[in-house]
C-alpha cells in the first residue's frame, strides 16, 4: 500500500495590481509501506508569479463587466511577456477581448522544437499579424521544419523592426552531411525579412543559406538598421564557415547601412578578409564593434572613419599587434575593451599600462573596463616563469595604478 502525503504551504507574491496573494507549493511525496523506500522522486509544483498575473487578469472569479472594464492595452502588453504556449491557452479561453489585444502584441518569442512546431507557426500566422518583434529560435533535435511556415508567418509583419533566429546545434568539426543536416538552411524561410524596409535590429546565429547573396538581400533597402549580428554562419552543401570571397562581397552591402550603430560579425567571419576601407568609411554612427581575426589595418580604417565606438571587441587576435589597437584607443571613446587570443611580445604589466595611457591621449580616460588573456604576458629566457595567477595579480594591480583605479582588468 502506498501512502501519500501532501504538504501545503504559502509564500507571498505580489501580482500586478501591487496586491498580495499567496502562490501554494504542492509537494507530492511517494512513500512505499514495503522496503521504507521513496518510490517516487519528490516533485515540487511552484506556482509562477506570471500565472497569478494571468490570474488577475483572467480569472474566473471576474465578472464580465469587470473583464470589459480591462484596458487593451494592458492586456496586450501583459501577452507580449508571455511563452507561447501560455498566449495559446489564454486565447482559448472564453475572455472577449483577447482577439483585440493580439492585434496590438508587440513581441514574441518562441522556442520551435519537435512538439507541435507547426501548430504554432499556423497560429501565429493566423493570429499574430503586424508583430514589431519577431524572436524565434530553433532546437538542434528538431527535424523538418517546414521553410514555407516559417516564410508565411514572417510575411503578415512587413513592418517589422526587430528579428533575431538562433539554431541551438552543436559542430564537432566534420564537414559531411551530418554536419549539414544540424545546421538549417534558412534561405527560403527568411525571405520576407529582405522586404521589411523598417527594421532596426537583425541578429542570424547559427544559420545555413546557399550563399552569401542570400545574406545581401536580407540586407538590401535597410538604411534604418542600427544593428548586425550575423555569427557562426554557413553556407552550401556542406556548411562551409564563410570564404574570403563571401567576406570580400559583403563588405560593400554593409557599408550601405549608414545609421548602423552596433556590427557584431565573429565566429568564422574573419574580418581580416573584409574590405575594412569600403566597411568602416560609411558609418559613422557605429559604438559596438565586435570582429573576429582583425589586422592592424582594419582597425587604422575603424579609427578613421567611426569616431564614436566606445564598445571594442576583438576575437582570435593571432594576427594583430599592440599599434591598431593603441589607434582606435587614441581617436575612438572606448570605454569598454574585449582583447582574446592576443599574444603579447614581452612583460603584460608594460602592454597593460600602454593601453591605458593610449585612452588618455585625446579622449579624457574613457577606458573603464579592460579584458585581456593571460598569453598577453609572454614569457622570455630573461624573465622567471611566473603562474597565470601571478600575472595577473600583476597585471590587474598595473591597471589600477597607472589609471588611478579607473580601469578595471580582467584576465581570462
Amino acid at each position: 500500500m502506498v501512502l501519500l502525503r501532501r504538504i501545503m504551504r504559502r509564500c507571498s507574491n505580489t501580482n500586478v495590481l501591487g496586491k498580495q496573494r499567496n502562490s501554494r507549493i504542492k509537494i507530492d511525496i511517494a512513500l512505499d509501506s514495503n522496503n521504507n523506500n521513496i518510490k517516487n522522486s519528490l516533485k515540487v509544483k511552484k506556482t509562477r508569479r506570471r500565472e497569478l498575473e494571468l490570474a488577475e487578469l483572467f480569472g474566473s472569479n471576474k465578472t464580465k463587466q469587470q473583464q470589459h472594464e480591462l484596458p487593451v492595452e494592458i492586456i496586450a502588453n501583459v501577452l507580449s511577456f508571455l511563452k507561447f504556449e501560455e498566449m495559446v491557452g489564454e486565447i482559448r479561453s472564453s475572455f472577449e477581448k483577447l482577439d483585440k489585444a493580439l492585434c496590438r502584441v508587440e513581441s514574441i518569442r518562441f522556442v520551435l522544437d519537435d512538439k507541435n512546431s507547426d501548430h504554432k507557426l499556423r497560429f501565429a500566422e493566423s493570429h499574430l499579424k503586424n508583430l514589431p518583434s519577431i524572436h524565434l529560435a530553433l532546437l538542434q533535435t528538431v527535424d523538418g521544419i517546414s521553410s514555407d511556415l516559417i516564410r508565411g508567418f514572417l510575411t503578415t509583419s512587413p513592418m517589422l523592426k526587430h528579428f533575431s533566429f538562433k539554431h541551438y546545434c552543436y559542430d564537432f568539426g566534420t564537414y559531411n552531411s551530418a554536419t549539414a543536416s544540424r545546421y538549417h538552411d534558412v534561405s527560403a524561410a527568411l525571405e520576407p525579412i529582405g522586404n521589411a524596409a523598417d527594421l532596426k535590429s537583425l541578429k542570424l546565429v547559427r544559420c545555413r543559406f546557399d550563399c552569401v547573396v542570400d545574406i545581401i538581400r536580407l540586407l538590401q533597402n535597410k538604411t534604418q538598421l542600427k544593428s548586425l549580428h550575423l555569427s557562426d554562419t554557413r553556407f552550401g552543401k556542406y556548411s562551409h564557415y564563410p570564404r574570403p570571397c563571401d567576406c570580400n562581397i559583403l563588405s560593400s552591402h554593409i557599408a550601405t547601412l549608414h545609421n548602423l550603430e552596433e556590427l557584431i560579425v565573429s565566429n568564422g567571419w574573419s574580418m581580416r578578409h573584409f574590405d575594412a576601407e569600403t566597411v568602416f568609411s560609411n558609418l559613422p554612427c557605429l559604438r559596438k564593434l565586435v570582429v573576429e581575426n582583425a589586422t592592424d589595418a582594419s582597425l587604422v580604417s575603424a579609427a578613421r572613419y567611426c569616431p564614436n565606438i566606445e564598445i571594442l571587441e576583438l576575437r582570435d587576435c593571432r594576427t594583430l599587434t599592440l599599434y591598431g589597437i593603441m589607434e582606435v584607443l587614441r581617436c575612438c571613446p572606448i570605454q569598454t575593451l574585449f582583447i582574446d587570443d592576443f599574444r603579447g611580445t614581452g612583460c603584460g604589466i608594460v602592454t597593460v599600462k600602454e593601453l591605458c595611457r593610449s585612452s588618455s591621449r585625446r579622449r579624457c580616460n574613457t577606458l573603464t573596463h579592460l579584458t585581456v588573456n593571460a598569453g598577453l604576458w609572454l614569457d622570455d629566457v630573461t624573465t622567471p616563469t611566473l603562474s597565470n595567477e601571478e600575472k595577473a595579480r600583476l597585471m590587474k594591480e598595473a591597471a589600477a595604478s597607472v589609471s588611478s583605479g579607473r580601469v578595471t582588468l580582467e584576465v581570462l
